[in-house]
C-alpha cells in the first residue's frame, strides 16, 4: 500500500493489461458508441495453492512471481520470464557478515517459508549441490515460534497402540480405533529453552537422568452400592506410584460429563458423595446406576517441578497443586516434567465366534469371546473371570472361562462347546464375574446369543 493505495509489480501490471484489454478487445455497444468494460479480477491466494487453484479451474491464470521449473512447466504453460535470474535477499543479524556467493551460506542455517519462492530457489540449488557430492540440509522455519518455550516429548506406548496405529496407516482409515490404552511420557525441557538446529548430530540432548513414570496401574473403582471387600461404595483406590506427585481420576459418562478427582500420589484414595435426589450419576453411562453401564475409566500419575527448566528444582507437592497460588492445577503444562496415562475404559464382552444371532452351529465349535476393560484372572491384581450359561439344548453345562490362551492379557478367551452340547434355539449368555468366581459385576456387564446347535 503507498498512502491508501494497492501498488506493486503485480498489481501494476495487471492494471495495465485491463487498460490494454479494454482498449483493444472490449465489446461494442450496439448503437451506442460505447464498449462494455472488462474487468479483472484479483483473488489472493495463498502461494503453495496458486497453480493448484489454477488446475482446479479457480482462476484464468495467475499474476505472481513464480520459479520457472521443468516439473511445473509440464502442468501449466508459462508467459516471458520478469527477470531470467532469481533473486533472494538473506537478512542476518546485527553484525554478521556473509561472503559472496552461495557457498557463503555453507554451515549455516537458513530459515525460509514452505510457500515462498525461496524455497523452489533451494530446491533447485540442492540439486546442483547434490551433483556435486555437497547435499545440504535445511531447518524449517518454525511458523513464529523462535523465542518461545520449548519441551521435548518422548512416549512410550504400549505395543497395542503402535499396531492398531500402524495398521490404520497402512489401510488409510478415516478414524483411527482407540487402542492407546497405556501411554508414558517425558517432557523435559531443552537446554537454554532453545530449539537448536543440530545438522552434525554434535549437540546431542541428553536424557539419561531422565526415568519414564510406571502405568498407573492396578487401580479399583467400586461402582456398586454396597461395600466390595475392603473397598467401600463409590470408592478408588490405587497402589502408591512412585515418582510422581499427583494422581488425577477421570470417570466419564454417555454424555461426557465428568467426575475429575485429584489425589495425592502418596495416598491415592477416594470416596465420592452419592448423587442427590433424580440427578444424574455420572458413574454411570446413562446417568442411572439402577440399568446403565460403569462410566470410563482413565487414571494419569503427573510428575511436577517448579521450575522445570531448572535441573534440581523442587517438586510440587500435593497442597502447591490444590491451592491458589503459583504452583496450582491452572499451570499443569508449564509445571509437568513428565506423566503416565491409563485407560481402564469400562468393562465389556462381546461374543466374536459366532459374531451374529441367531445362528446355527455345529457340535464341539469353539465359542470365541472378547473382553475389553476387563483384567481376566482370580489374582488380586485381576478383575475376575467369565460365565458361560445355558438355557435350552441338552448336554451343555456352565463354564467359567478364567485364562486367555495362547496370551495373557490380550483379552481373548475361547470355549469349545462339548459335543454332547445340542439343541435349538439354545440361549447362551457370557457375563464377568468377580474374582470369587460367583458374584456379577454390579451392574451387571453380559452379552447373549441365541444358537441352534446341531
Amino acid at each position: 500500500m503507498v498512502k491508501g493505495k494497492q501498488r506493486g509489480l503485480v498489481f501494476d501490471a495487471l492494471q495495465d493489461l485491463e487498460r490494454q484489454l479494454n482498449a483493444d478487445f472490449a465489446p461494442k455497444v450496439r448503437g451506442r458508441g460505447k464498449r462494455l468494460p472488462l474487468r479483472i479480477t484479483i483473488v489472493p491466494v495463498a502461494y503453495d495453492e496458486l497453480l493448484e487453484k489454477l488446475l482446479a479451474g479457480e482462476g484464468d491464470f495467475v499474476a505472481s512471481p513464480l520459479l520457472v521449473t521443468e516439473a511445473a512447466a509440464q502442468r501449466v504453460a508459462f508467459t516471458d520470464w520478469f527477470f531470467d535470474e532469481a533473486q533472494v535477499l538473506v537478512v542476518t543479524r546485527s553484525g554478521d557478515v556473509l561472503g559472496e556467493g552461495p557457498d557463503a551460506l555453507s554451515g549455516r542455517t537458513l530459515h525460509l517459508r514452505a510457500s515462498s519462492g525461496a524455497w523452489q530457489l533451494r530446491l533447485a540449488r540442492n540439486v546442483a549441490l547434490e551433483a556435486e557430492g555437497r547435499a545440504p540440509t535445511m531447518a524449517p522455519n518454525h511458523h513464529g515460534l523462535e523465542g518461545a518455550p520449548y519441551g521435548l516429548v518422548v512416549t512410550a506406548l504400549t505395543k497395542r497402540c503402535l499396531d492398531e496405529v500402524f495398521s490404520q496407516l497402512v489401510v488409510l482409515a478415516a478414524t483411527p480405533a482407540a487402542a492407546c490404552e497405556g501411554v508414558s511420557v517425558l517432557f523435559p525441557r531443552l537446554p537454554g529453552n532453545k530449539l537448536r538446529f543440530d545438522s552434525t548430530a554434535t549437540m546431542p540432548i541428553d536424557l539419561s537422568g531422565e526415568v519414564f513414570p510406571s502405568f498407573p496401574e492396578g487401580a479399583r473403582f467400586n461402582f456398586s452400592s454396597s461395600a466390595d471387600g475392603a473397598l467401600s461404595s463409590r470408592s478408588f483406590r490405587l497402589v502408591t506410584p512412585t515418582g510422581v506427585n499427583v494422581v488425577r481420576v477421570s470417570l466419564s459418562d454417555a454424555l461426557q460429563s465428568r467426575w475429575d478427582v485429584v489425589v495425592d500420589a502418596a495416598s491415592p484414595a477416594f470416596t465420592l458423595p452419592a448423587v442427590p435426589g433424580t440427578l444424574r450419576d455420572r458413574l454411570f453411562t446413562n446417568g442411572n446406576g439402577a440399568s446403565g453401564a460403569r462410566s470410563e475409566l482413565v487414571v494419569q500419575a503427573l510428575r511436577m517441578t517448579q521450575d522445570p527448566s531448572v535441573v534440581g528444582s523442587p517438586p510440587v507437592t500435593f497442597s502447591d497443586y490444590a491451592e491458589l497460588n503459583a504452583a496450582n492445577a491452572g499451570r499443569t503444562t508449564d509445571l509437568l516434567t513428565a506423566f503416565s496415562t491409563l485407560d481402564y475404559g469400562s468393562p465389556q464382552i462381546a461374543f466374536t465366534t459366532p459374531a451374529t444371532t441367531p445362528v446355527t452351529i455345529s457340535r464341539g465349535s469353539m465359542l470365541v469371546l472378547a473382553v475389553k476393560g476387563f483384567s481376566i484372572g482370580t489374582g488380586a491384581a485381576n478383575d475376575g473371570v467369565v460365565r458361560l450359561s445355558f438355557v435350552g439344548g441338552t448336554g451343555c453345562p456352565e463354564a467359567v472361562l478364567s485364562t486367555e490362551p495362547p496370551v495373557a492379557g490380550s483379552g481373548t478367551l475361547g470355549h469349545p462347546l462339548p459335543t454332547a452340547c445340542t439343541g435349538a434355539a439354545v440361549t447362551i449368555r457370557a457375563e464377568l464375574l468377580k474374582t470369587d468366581g460367583a458374584t456379577p459385576l454390579s451392574p451387571p456387564v453380559a452379552r447373549t446369543i441365541t444358537a441352534t446347535i446341531q
